[in-house]
């Protein structure tokens, strides 16, 4: 789109793209983070450098290639997150990433913010506080939002931080979610499994726009007649 920015996700090929081929899959120790896969290998200090360099030469190559800027992915079992686990580190940890990020001034940092269900509905848990302390930059967060509680979380709870909530996987399943979010319309959910879907339009195309979106395009058709 005219006037947007893109950016590439980089991060270590996770065992799950791997499909049946042999591969060693390294991390911070010899624990697996899935008793399904077989155990870890250990990395050394020469193999952590080694894999900063390959993300910078990932990075350059980016740039080179057009993209805008790059974003390092460090969650759901990727090797940065491997390093960085909740179970093994207290928020302090992440509080010293994070100042190290803010020192280095890159464009942001892209955060999931942790939640829990209830019986009544989805229900903020504690908010990362030590991480808007911690970064002066703009903060990126996402975790199952619709726009309510986006605009909760961009309006109330830290009004004078630059916050921006991120909508991924709602795309699949709404076609409409720009004019959904701007009049607060309840999100189609989407299916976990077609996210995955290969070879097949299911769960990227079938979905339905709402009717007050088409009501709106019949309207405007009405004026440009």
């Amino acid at each position: 789109m005219r006037a947007s920015y893109i950016f590439a996700q980089l991060c270590v090929l996770k065992h799950e793209m791997l499909g049946k081929e042999v591969a060693i899959i390294r991390g911070p120790s010899t624990i697996s983070l899935d008793t399904d896969l077989p155990a870890t290998k250990a990395m050394t200090i020469e193999e952590i450098k080694d894999t900063v360099q390959d993300f910078v030469r990932a990075a350059k190559n980016a740039a080179e290639a057009g993209f805008d800027g790059v974003e390092l992915l460090g969650a759901t079992g990727d090797l940065i997150d491997a390093f960085t686990q909740l179970k093994g580190n207290a928020a302090l940890q992440f509080t010293d990433a994070i100042k190290r990020a803010d020192d280095l001034k890159i464009a942001y940092i892209h955060l999931t913010e942790p939640r829990i269900a209830e019986s009544n509905g989805i229900r903020e848990n504690e908010w990362l506080d030590f991480a808007c302390t911690a970064f002066r930059g703009p903060i990126l967060v996402q975790s199952g939002y619709d726009s309510k509680l986006a605009r909760k979380r961009v309006d109330e709870r830290h009004p004078d931080k630059d916050i921006v909530v991120m909508f991924g996987r709602y795309f699949t399943s709404n076609p409409d979610l720009v004019f959904r979010i701007q009049h607060d319309l309840e999100f189609t959910p989407y299916s976990q499994q077609d996210l995955f879907a290969t070879k097949s339009f299911k769960g990227y195309t079938d979905y339905a726009f709402s009717k007050e979106y088409l009501g709106s395009l019949n309207m405007l058709t009405q004026l440009l007649c």
